[in-house]
């Protein structure tokens, strides 16, 4: 896979600094900023005009050009490898999980899917795999039948399925939430994002790749509806809401993989956050989309930073959501302890 050293600077002060840093062949010099380099720098920047300067070495003379003109950086560079390859798997699995992503990994390459070069196999493409057997023995694990029942998992997952064997396990088998629904679809939907998951290679895939995804999304919030039922039948049944029962808290992580689309289509309350003091509650309501599956998606793809959000019902109604941006040099006591106080 080509590698290219990267240096972004603004009147002799380095901004960032990466050396060896790999990149697919087909890369363009505009696509690259936008998908990578972007993510790493102050919003300031993200208007601005870049030059940029490439050479085949370190040491070689160094070519501008202008990051509003876009090229094929490595026509330049002249990286030769174009041969794909999949993740490398123990061909001895210890036990089914195991057996599980040497079976997808196999299954990608059998399909003529794969990614150009050996170090984006083991690194890029061995966290997909290992995250999709993630994601298949989940669902495997609490109902298959349940979920395809109600929405209809993709045909193309079937053969991953009846591996995990709930039944020999120690305790209870485990049960469908609503949060680990929504980590587990917020897993597949990014891949769906990314640039080499759009290549004609996983055309096969792309389309029931993102269908999974979308349909555990979908049974997340059905299953949050069904909370809030019952407790509207717990409410109705008791004069006084408790506030503790109704709110609820999550942590989200920053999302790095996001694409500018994303980027520019939920960027108001990104801003919005960007102004705002740590741990300063933000009401996501006056910014989040009228329809419910953007709403959903509005709250899992959205972020730079980590944050936290808590949200409050009463009956059935979604009476407010709050977000707020937790410190990232805070500690583990520090943050529990604000996000009680908040």
């Amino acid at each position: 896979m080509p590698i290219i050293h990267v240096r972004v600077s603004y009147k002799s002060v380095i901004l960032k600094d990466w050396e060896g840093l790999p990149v697919e062949k087909e890369t363009k010099i505009k696509d690259f900023f936008g998908n990578i380099s972007i993510l790493y720098l102050s919003p300031d920047w993200w208007d601005a005009e870049f030059e940029v300067k490439f050479s085949p070495s370190k040491t070689s003379e160094m070519i501008s050009h202008r990051i509003s003109n876009p090229i094929n950086a490595f026509d330049i560079l002249k990286a030769s490898s174009n041969d794909l390859f999949v993740p490398e798997f123990n061909d001895s699995p210890r036990n089914a999980l195991e057996k599980l992503r040497l079976d997808l990994s196999n299954w990608v390459k059998n399909n003529g899917g794969g990614l150009k070069g050996k170090d984006a196999a083991n690194s890029i493409g061995k966290k997909f795999v290992t995250d999709l057997a993630s994601v298949l023995w989940y669902v495997d694990s609490c109902s298959v039948e349940t979920l395809d029942q109600k929405f209809k998992i993709p045909v193309t997952f079937y053969e991953f399925f009846g591996r995990s064997f709930p039944e020999n396990y120690k305790s209870s088998r485990p049960k469908f939430s609503s949060e680990e629904l929504t980590q587990q679809s917020k897993k597949i939907l990014n891949y769906v994002e990314l640039n080499w998951m759009q290549q004609s290679r996983f055309n096969w895939l792309k389309e029931s790749l993102a269908k999974f995804g979308e349909i555990l999304a979908k049974y997340s919030e059905y299953l949050e509806h069904q909370q809030i039922q019952s407790k509207e039948i717990k409410n109705s049944l008791i004069p006084i809401v408790d506030k503790m029962e109704a709110g609820s808290m999550e942590i989200y992580l920053a999302n790095i993989w996001r694409n500018p689309a994303n980027i520019n289509k939920y960027c108001s309350l990104t801003n919005k956050l960007e102004e705002v003091e740590f741990w300063k509650p933000v009401n996501v309501n006056e910014f989040c989309p009228n329809e419910k599956m953007k709403r959903h998606r509005f709250r899992i793809w959205l972020y730079l930073f980590k944050v936290g959000l808590y949200k409050y019902h009463h009956g059935s109604a979604q009476n407010a959501v709050y977000i707020w941006k937790i410190n990232p040099n805070a500690n583990e006591t520090e943050i529990v302890n604000k996000n009680y106080k908040i």
